[in-house]
C-alpha cells in the first residue's frame, strides 16, 4: 500500500515539472525582440556661387559641400551650355574634389551664345545628388580709343605746308583715322586743304595753308576716329596769331 502510495506521489511531482518547464519554456518565448529598423541617411550637395558673371578668360573659384557623405567622396564636376561645348564653355581646375575643396572655373576666350554655362557637382557617393551654378559669360569691356598728334599747334605761312600724323591706340580694326580743316574765319578750301583726308595710324599728312589768310586766322585740324571725334590740332598763319602764334588745341575723346 505505501509503495502504491510514493508510485503516485512521484508521477504527481513529474507532472508538475513538466508544467512548470513548459510554463518556463513560454515565458523564454515571448520576452524574444526584434532588431530596431536601420536609421536613412540622406547625402545632399550645396554649391557656392550658386550664380556668377564672369569675363571672358578670367576665372571664379565654386565649392560644393557635401553633407552626410561619411566616406568623404566629394563630388565630380562637369560644364555644360546650350551654346557652346567642351573648352568653349570653359575650363576647370579639376573634374572633382573633395566637400568643401574649391576649384577654379576660368571662363572661354569668347562668349557663347546663349552666354550662360552650367556648372554641375554631382555626389561621388550618392550620383543621383546633384547641385548646379549657373555661369553668365560677359565680354571684356573695350579698350578706349586714344589718338596722339605729332604736333598740337604750329605756325603755317600762307600756301604753305605742314606735314602731321596721328597715332591711334587700341585701334582694333586699324581703321586709322579721317582729318578734317575748320575755322571761325573761313569755310571749305579757304580754311586749307590736307592730304590725303584719311591715314593710318602713324602714317603722315600734308596740310598746306590757303593763300589769303582768314580773319581771325585761325584754323583747326580735327582727327576723326570710331565715328567719334578728336580734335587734337590747329594751324595758324606766322606773325597773324594771337597768343604770340600759339595755339591752343581743344580736345574731345568719344568712341562711336
Amino acid at each position: 500500500m505505501r509503495r502504491a502510495h510514493v508510485k503516485r506521489a512521484a508521477q504527481q511531482l513529474s507532472a508538475f515539472a513538466a508544467v512548470l518547464g513548459v510554463a518556463v519554456l513560454g515565458g523564454c518565448s515571448g520576452s524574444t525582440s526584434s532588431n530596431p529598423a536601420p536609421i536613412s541617411i540622406t547625402v545632399s550637395v550645396t554649391l557656392s556661387p550658386a550664380t556668377a558673371s564672369v569675363q571672358t578668360g578670367l576665372t571664379q573659384a565654386f565649392t560644393a559641400s557635401v553633407a552626410n557623405d561619411s566616406a568623404n567622396k566629394g563630388v565630380t564636376w562637369a560644364l555644360s551650355g546650350a551654346g557652346c561645348n567642351g573648352a568653349t564653355c570653359g575650363m576647370l581646375s579639376a573634374t572633382s574634389s573633395a566637400s568643401g575643396v574649391a576649384i577654379t572655373y576660368t571662363a572661354p576666350a569668347s562668349v557663347p551664345n546663349p552666354a550662360s554655362v552650367t556648372l554641375m557637382a554631382t555626389s561621388v557617393a550618392d550620383g543621383i545628388k546633384t547641385t548646379a551654378a549657373v555661369i553668365t559669360i560677359t565680354a571684356a569691356p573695350h579698350p578706349a580709343i586714344a589718338v596722339t598728334v605729332s604736333q598740337t599747334t604750329a605756325n603755317v605761312v600762307a600756301n604753305s605746308a605742314l606735314v602731321l600724323s596721328a597715332t591711334v591706340t587700341n585701334d582694333s580694326q586699324n581703321k586709322g583715322v579721317t582729318w578734317s580743316v575748320s575755322g571761325t574765319g573761313c569755310s571749305g578750301g579757304s580754311c586749307g586743304t590736307i592730304v590725303p583726308s584719311a591715314s593710318a595710324s602713324g602714317a603722315s599728312v600734308t596740310y598746306t595753308a590757303p593763300p589769303n589768310a582768314p580773319n581771325p586766322p585761325l584754323v583747326t585740324l580735327t582727327v576723326h576716329v570710331g565715328g567719334g571725334c578728336h580734335e587734337v590740332s590747329g594751324c595758324c598763319y606766322y606773325g597773324a596769331c594771337a597768343n604770340n602764334g600759339q595755339l591752343i588745341a581743344n580736345c574731345c575723346e568719344r568712341d562711336g
